[in-house]
């Protein structure tokens, strides 16, 4: 803008117009001579890095948990370096959604895609009709979305495989290892991702000055975005750069592995039908309901649970569906259906009453809620059968949405397996006959699998379709395919495959050196809520049935002869 332009507007004032001017711009030139890289540049320079508190005890306890001979030559977080405007590059969409305002800006090697909040945006005027370039002088805080996926297998080692990648220097966690904003985050009806989840997803990824961009990339390590196409089409949409890592292991241990995690984490709920239990609560919201209102008890209630129950207080009121479940139903806002239907015994004894006839829900005192709430009913618990009779009803589903392919041969063999959707086993178990057939995830899984791991043991483990299903989204090349074989024998080799397919120069020390221990203690680090689950990274329980791993895997041969001829490859799982 020209110093006197002010002419035109108030004369009476020109000469203090033109004085300011020219103070103005030879401040400017000023301050861009001390970097070559043009205008923008002056207000990016730092001298050391600031992050937020959280962003600091994180990467401390990161750095703590690298073993003292593997730590990597400089720090987790570098001396950020300066880019200019010509760097950002706005022709490429990313992150397009209502709420957010998201660029590709440079990251360790490649670009990234990086996004601030509206709230933020709009407290900062025009420059030049962009408003980005105006945030980036203002030094907004950016959060830099994914750069990487690892979309699955479910319990084949995904966890391990992102705690690994936490070795480079140039990748940042995000507060969650599972983000699940493209499962769980979708609108149900158009499947497109909703702001409001968008808006918690975001804030999950580590806050940083725009110039701290080139330091870092981070990912998303959430094994269910494997199991729907929905979700893959909704990554697409948002992240189509995005770089994508699966890692396979024996389907049969899988399942059976996945069986297990569901049972420690039933198990691990049991002591919610302790009458001893309940006792103890209805006499702490027995004196806890003198202190006044409901509201004012409940608060006591909370507190005292705290301090006296803890395992209670962690199980219920940590878990955001739990907490919901369980208060609904205290104060008495369970549905019509459940109130009408259900009458509860009640569980407990106490020095004011003792009654076990059964009694309508909302008939009960808060001191009687807070023990009858707990039973499983109420809480929608899971329940568990057998690792059989949970397989082999859904062995049947797969087996009745299996049909022919129309590229074969119809020779005599063909011919006699019966109708499509309806083929004989006996044909459906040939490994020779395997090309034969293809599965219909249609049939019984329209809409994929579920991200909680409830179910579907055996569907989890048919990875063919799941592969096909991002093949036809993405490019190919974005997605590469592991086993956990090769990363159990050899760390360092397989994790320098994934560094340079998600744009990474090799890490510069010896993964093969880190123990399991190590491995926990920086899973630890980084994600100390994550073993909450039932999950546990290794795990010993008693083997499987000789007779049903043998039909188990008789199942599953023909379905890894077609993974095998699709990717080329041998897997030796049979």
């Amino acid at each position: 803008m020209a110093p006197c332009r002010c002419l035109r507007v108030v004369p009476q004032v020109a000469g203090l117009c033109c004085i300011l001017g020219f103070l103005f711009l030879a401040v400017g030139d000023f301050s861009t001579k001390e970097t070559p890289k043009g205008r923008y540049s002056h207000n990016l320079q730092r001298a050391a890095i600031s992050t937020s508190t959280t962003d600091r005890s994180i990467a401390q306890a990161l750095n703590a948990a690298l073993p003292s001979r593997l730590q990597p030559p400089s720090s987790r977080y570098q001396q950020p370096l300066i880019w200019s405007k010509n760097d950002i590059q706005l022709n490429l969409d990313c992150f397009n959604v209502p709420g957010f305002e998201c660029a590709y800006l440079p990251g360790p090697v490649n670009l990234q895609c990086c996004c601030y909040e509206a709230a933020d945006k709009d407290n900062v005027p025009w420059y030049n009709g962009q408003r980005h370039f105006e945030a980036i002088k203002q030094n907004l805080p950016v959060r830099c979305m994914p750069s990487y996926f690892i979309i699955g297998a479910q319990k084949a080692g995904t966890t391990a495989l992102a705690t690994y990648m936490l070795y480079h220097p140039n990748v940042a966690p995000m507060k969650k290892k599972e983000g699940h904003l493209f499962d769980k985050g979708l609108s149900s009806l158009f499947k497109t991702v909703l702001p409001e989840k968008a808006a918690v997803y975001v804030r999950q990824f580590p806050a940083l000055e725009v110039t701290q961009t080139q330091q870092s990339i981070t990912g998303d390590a959430t094994p269910a975005y494997v199991l729907s196409h929905h979700y893959a089409k909704a990554m697409k949409q948002l992240l189509p750069q995005a770089r994508l890592v699966m890692i396979l292991r024996d389907p049969v241990a899988r399942a059976y592995s996945e069986y297990q995690m569901k049972l420690r984490r039933v198990e691990a709920q049991k002591f919610l039908d302790d009458n001893e239990l309940h006792y103890r609560l209805s006499t702490q919201m027995e004196a806890c309901e003198s202190n006044g209102n409901r509201s004012a008890a409940f608060s006591c209630f909370l507190k005292g649970s705290a301090q006296k129950e803890p395992q209670f207080y962690n199980h219920i009121f940590k878990s955001k569906p739990r907490r919901t479940q369980y208060m609904n139903c205290v104060n008495r806002k369970v549905s019509k259906r459940v109130a009408r239907k259900s009458t509860f015994p009640r569980a407990v004894q106490t020095s004011s009453w003792v009654r076990k006839a059964p009694i309508p829900l909302g008939d009960l005192s808060m001191s009687e809620l807070v023990a009858v709430c707990l039973n499983p009913k109420l809480q929608r618990r899971e329940r568990v059968e057998t690792f059989e009779v949970e397989v082999r009803a859904e062995m049947d589903k797969v087996d009745a949405s299996m049909h022919r392919t129309t590229s074969v041969v119809k020779d005599d063999i063909y011919l006699d397996c019966g109708e499509d959707y309806a083929i004989a086993p006996r044909c459906l178990r040939d490994v020779s006959m395997s090309h034969y057939f293809q599965f219909d995830t249609t049939v019984h899984w329209p809409k994929g699998s579920g991200s909680n791991i409830v179910r579907d043991f055996v569907f989890r483990g048919l990875y063919l379709e799941q592969i096909k299903q991002y093949h036809a989204i993405f490019p190919p090349e974005q997605l590469l395919i592991l086993t956990d074989a090769e990363l159990q024998s050899a760390p360092l080799a397989t994790m320098d495959q994934v560094f340079h397919h998600v744009g990474l120069p090799p890490i510069g020390f010896d993964l093969d050196q880190v123990s399991r221990a190590q491995l926990e203690q920086l899973r630890e680090a980084a994600w100390p809520s994550f073993n909450t689950t039932g999950w546990q990274m290794t795990s010993i329980y008693p083997p499987m049935s000789p007779s049903f791993e043998a039909e188990l895997r008789e199942f599953f041969a023909p379905h890894t002869r077609r993974l095998e001829l699709y990717l080329n490859r041998s897997f030796g799982w049979r």
